[in-house]
């Protein structure tokens, strides 16, 4: 990957659990920010997307690191602040287990 083009900062979430006064809330903790590129969704995907109801889907394609791949075991922990925006991760693609890039693909939460 270009390291021109990875010209977006994302930031992660992770969903924590805290005690407090015999009560269990959960709340979202910084986990781990990164430089990405935005990807247009293409083709298929596209219309797949618009099919599904996913029209508010963005790709985002980033350093394949340790801490990006361990949101690839459990999507529904994490969540990604991206332009002031919060995004549900629905799905990492480790690019047929690429040693240099990963794509999150999220959508919009409303």
């Amino acid at each position: 990957m270009d390291n021109g083009k990875l010209n977006t900062r994302i930031k992660i979430e992770k969903r924590t659990a805290v005690y407090g006064g015999g009560k269990k809330t959960e709340t979202w903790v910084d986990y781990y920010s990164c430089w990405c590129s935005v990807l247009d969704l293409i083709g298929q995907e596209k219309y797949s997307a618009y099919n599904s109801n996913l029209q508010n889907t963005i790709k985002l394609k980033c350093r394949a690191c340790k801490e990006l791949k361990e949101i690839l075991f459990n999507t529904k922990d994490y969540r990604v602040v991206w332009d002031n925006k919060t995004l549900n991760i629905i799905f990492v693609d480790t690019m047929a287990n690429s040693k240099t890039d990963i794509v999150l693909q999220m959508q919009k939460v409303n």
